[in-house]
């Protein structure tokens, strides 16, 4: 087995675990939301090859519509660091002590949501867990449906 053949099968077996494994710890990220992995090994290698990958520095599959299957039209491989860039207000997680001040962006937060965002955190904090920005989106969702 080439290098690779490796890579791929990482980057096939991550997708596929996260979309299907519900003791996965992005499960709810993914397969949760309806997102399933209708990619093959060969349809990732040939995405490996289209988007020179292997020039990457750390290179991540990303698919271009987040909502939308891991299948070959909607995905590509691009840089970890850009991939986190682009998921920081959707499907990826910061370090609790960032989310609120990320919130601020989008203006006031009534008391009660605060209130439940910090027992959230507490929460997390004690399971070593990191907080999604699904959870943050939800919360300011409904403070603008209140405002």
């Amino acid at each position: 087995m080439t290098d690779l053949d490796k890579k791929i099968n990482q980057v096939y077996y991550g997708l596929k675990h996260r979309c299907e494994n519900k003791k996965n710890i992005s499960y709810h990220i993914y397969g949760g939301k309806g997102i399933k992995a209708k990619i093959t090994k060969e349809e990732i290698k040939e995405i490996w090859i289209r988007d020179s990958a292997k020039n990457m520095k750390c290179p991540s599959i990303d698919r271009k519509d987040s909502n939308d299957d891991y299948i070959f039209y909607n995905c590509r491989f691009i840089e970890r660091s850009e991939n986190s860039k682009n998921a920081q207000l959707g499907r990826k997680s910061r370090t609790p002590s960032n989310e609120m001040k990320s919130c601020t962006i989008y203006g006031r937060i009534p008391t009660s949501l605060k209130k439940r965002f910090n027992k959230a955190l507490k929460i997390l904090r004690t399971t070593q867990q990191f907080v999604i920005v699904d959870m943050v989106n939800k919360i300011i969702k409904e403070a603008s449906n209140r405002d």
